[in-house]
């Protein structure tokens, strides 16, 4: 197993295990929203035409702050090319979630959506040896 894969592994199990057992309201108040890749995560409606996927939600920020967190974890493998597959993958991730707790939807569950889907993720480059 390449080296790369394990120091994921922990930095995603470390995401999951702050996720769930701290407080991370003062951290996620100073996150931005985001926006790369074809995607934007605003808690604002927007028309915007440069970019495949706009994710409306009023976890924004709890997202900006996980999703910077995930492209260091995936430095490694996530380049140019495939960050469009990547990030999209991410995004389509809150979409479910929202789609099946819609008005319910709250910071952990959807960090949690997405830390899955980062998860399955990196099962797939593990299983595969690519990206």
């Amino acid at each position: 197993m390449k080296p790369e894969i394990e120091n994921t592994r922990r930095a995603l199990e470390s995401l999951k295990h702050q996720i769930e057992t701290e407080d991370l309201t003062h951290e996620v108040q100073k996150s931005s929203e985001w926006g790369g890749a074809d995607v934007i995560i605003t808690s604002t409606p927007t028309n915007c035409e440069t970019s495949k996927t706009v994710v409306v939600t009023k976890q924004a920020k709890a997202l900006g702050w996980l999703l910077p967190k995930l492209r260091d974890s995936f430095s490694w493998v996530v380049e140019y090319q495939n960050k469009y597959q990547f990030y999209g993958r991410l995004a389509d991730a809150v979409l479910r979630y929202q789609s099946e707790y819609q008005d319910q939807e709250t910071q952990q569950g959807i960090m949690k959506a997405v830390l899955a889907e980062a998860t399955e993720v990196l099962f797939e480059i593990e299983k595969t040896e690519a990206f």
